[in-house]
């Protein structure tokens, strides 16, 4: 026996407020003490009911991304206009949307030959650009024509937010050095 399915309106109401309750508990004690009981599913076992949750499920996720790029937005034209912040234990900064990536790693790799423990940081697995410019020069080559064989540069020529966590292995010191509510023009 069929029996009716869940109205979707109930179904928007459910999920919201499951994805509510979920929030709340992850602000509170993180997600990885949430222990799922039945009491906590929304309470259908029907495909039609479970696909029409899962629709509802990922327009909230579609809307959470909405606007979560909307306050990244805001936070770089603050940052932008005013210099990083630090709120809480995280620095809010901006960096360059561009990144250099090594396009050709065996011919790097083939060009610095016996001298790559100058050229590379093996710990951190990348390349230091001046010491391999440093190389081309002592081989009387062009710095600029090596790292343009070598490396190209993917992105937008934009500026991005940048955030650090405070206590970073990557962070800066100057961004580690910041008080509470302190930029950094």
């Amino acid at each position: 026996m069929s029996r009716a399915p869940i109205e979707p309106l109930v179904i928007v109401g459910t999920i919201r407020n499951t994805v509510a309750a979920v929030a709340t508990f992850d602000r509170h004690y993180g997600l990885d003490l949430w222990d799922w009981s039945e009491d906590d599913f929304p309470g259908s076992d029907d495909p039609y009911d479970l696909d029409g949750m899962l629709l509802e499920v990922q327009r909230v996720i579609r809307a959470a991304r909405f606007v979560e790029t909307r306050i990244k937005e805001a936070l770089l034209d603050d940052v932008a206009a005013n210099g990083a912040i630090r709120v809480g234990d995280t620095v809010y900064g901006d960096k360059p949307g561009r990144v250099r990536v090594l396009q050709d790693p065996d011919g790097l790799a083939d060009f610095l030959g016996d001298d790559w423990r100058i050229g590379l940081r093996v710990d951190m697995k990348n390349v230091r650009i001046d010491s391999v410019k440093g190389i081309a020069r002592s081989r009387g080559l062009v710095p600029q024509v090596i790292e343009d064989t070598f490396f190209g540069w993917e992105g937008e020529d934009t500026r991005v937010l940048n955030v650090l966590p405070v206590s970073g292995r990557y962070t800066p010191k100057w961004a580690q050095r910041l008080k509470e509510g302190e930029r950094r023009t």
